[in-house]
Protein backbone atom coordinates (compact mmCIF):
# COMPACT_ATOMS: atom_id res chain seq x y z
CA UNK A 1 0.00 0.00 0.00
CA UNK A 2 1.43 3.54 -0.82
CA UNK A 3 1.07 6.41 2.05
CA UNK A 4 -1.25 8.65 -0.08
CA UNK A 5 0.15 12.00 2.01
CA UNK A 6 3.10 13.01 0.65
CA UNK A 7 3.89 14.69 3.88
CA UNK A 8 3.67 11.91 5.75
CA UNK A 9 5.52 9.22 3.56
CA UNK A 10 8.44 11.47 3.30
CA UNK A 11 8.42 11.41 7.27
CA UNK A 12 7.82 7.82 7.36
CA UNK A 13 10.41 7.33 4.79
CA UNK A 14 13.15 9.71 7.24
CA UNK A 15 12.10 7.53 10.30
CA UNK A 16 11.85 3.92 8.11
CA UNK A 17 15.75 4.69 7.05
CA UNK A 18 17.02 5.53 10.53
CA UNK A 19 15.52 2.35 11.92
CA UNK A 20 17.32 0.13 8.93
CA UNK A 21 20.28 1.85 10.01
CA UNK A 22 20.10 1.60 13.37
CA UNK A 23 19.11 -2.10 12.75
CA UNK A 24 21.94 -2.75 10.20
CA UNK A 25 24.69 -1.40 12.73
CA UNK A 26 23.74 -3.46 15.47
CA UNK A 27 23.33 -6.44 13.51
CA UNK A 28 26.83 -5.75 12.16
CA UNK A 29 27.55 -5.18 15.75
CA UNK A 30 26.41 -8.54 16.88
CA UNK A 31 28.19 -10.06 14.20
CA UNK A 32 31.59 -9.54 16.58
CA UNK A 33 29.73 -9.28 20.15
CA UNK A 34 27.36 -11.70 19.57
CA UNK A 35 26.67 -11.86 23.95
CA UNK A 36 25.88 -8.34 23.94
CA UNK A 37 22.22 -8.17 25.21
CA UNK A 38 21.90 -4.16 25.29
CA UNK A 39 22.54 -4.05 21.77
CA UNK A 40 20.14 -7.07 20.99
CA UNK A 41 17.00 -4.98 23.31
CA UNK A 42 17.77 -1.93 20.78
CA UNK A 43 17.34 -3.57 17.49
CA UNK A 44 14.27 -5.68 19.07
CA UNK A 45 13.07 -2.08 20.06
CA UNK A 46 13.94 -0.68 16.57
CA UNK A 47 12.30 -3.28 14.75
CA UNK A 48 9.08 -2.80 16.97
CA UNK A 49 9.24 0.66 15.91
CA UNK A 50 9.87 -0.12 12.13
CA UNK A 51 6.34 -2.76 12.36
CA UNK A 52 4.55 -0.28 14.34
CA UNK A 53 5.12 2.82 12.23
CA UNK A 54 4.65 0.72 9.39
CA UNK A 55 1.14 -0.75 10.65
CA UNK A 56 -0.51 2.65 11.70
CA UNK A 57 0.25 4.05 8.29
CA UNK A 58 -1.32 0.77 6.70
CA UNK A 59 1.87 -0.20 5.21
CA UNK A 60 1.34 -4.08 6.08
CA UNK A 61 3.67 -5.53 3.70
CA UNK A 62 6.79 -3.68 6.21
CA UNK A 63 4.99 -4.85 9.12
CA UNK A 64 4.10 -8.72 8.16
CA UNK A 65 8.00 -9.08 7.16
Amino acid sequence: MIIDDEELRDVFKVASEEHLQNLDDGLLHLENHPDDLAVLEALMREAHSLKGDANMLGVKDVGTL
